[in-house]
């Protein structure tokens, strides 16, 4: 495909990327002359992008919850470990908090699961809004969200979780169902 530019004109780098991009896997072997060199090579070289998309798309099946678009659980605890681990070599700080969407089978059972799932993914949209760039949000099961504030101190941790509570609590959310 080609791309003609106009001025001020930009080309989507993923689009280009996935038309142009093609992975390769080789497989095979090398045959020496009498002196070690290099004198002939046979091999199978073949095309897998197909192979390749799916393998992705499992990947991130498996670390993202496909209602919200965030992290899941796995991958939430995941970086815990490797917060943890990191944290105690590089003598930071960081923060976990769980949050509980309290009475959310009420939304589910008068405005049925697809408002439900309306209204998680808006409260994860309003809080990855707020979050630093650094911090960490994760569907962690059902209505329960996991966030990690990476550099948070202690005495930062309470301004913080007040923040988030009264970011959620005070916004009232909207959907195809009322």
């Amino acid at each position: 495909m080609n791309y003609e530019l106009r001025p001020g004109e930009a080309i989507n780098a993923d689009q280009v990327r996935s038309e142009f991009s093609v992975w390769l896997e080789d497989t095979g072997r090398w045959y020496p002359d009498e002196n070690g060199k290099p004198l002939r090579a046979e091999g199978v070289v073949r095309i897998i992008n197909e192979r390749r998309m799916r393998e992705e798309k499992l990947e991130r099946k498996s670390n993202y919850d496909d209602l919200t678009g965030l992290p899941n659980r796995r991958f939430l605890e995941e970086q815990i470990n490797r917060i943890s681990e990191t944290g105690l070599v590089a003598n930071s700080s960081a923060a976990f908090m769980m949050l509980s969407i309290c009475d959310f089978d009420r939304v589910n059972n008068t405005y049925g699961f697809s408002a439900g799932d309306e209204v998680l993914k808006k409260i994860a949209d309003n809080l990855a809004e707020m979050l630093r760039g650094e911090d960490i949000l994760a569907r962690f099961s059902g209505a329960k969200l996991g966030i990690i504030l990476k550099d948070c101190s202690n005495i930062e941790i309470f301004p913080a979780a007040q923040r988030i509570l009264s970011t959620i609590q005070g916004t009232l959310l909207h959907t195809s169902k009322g």
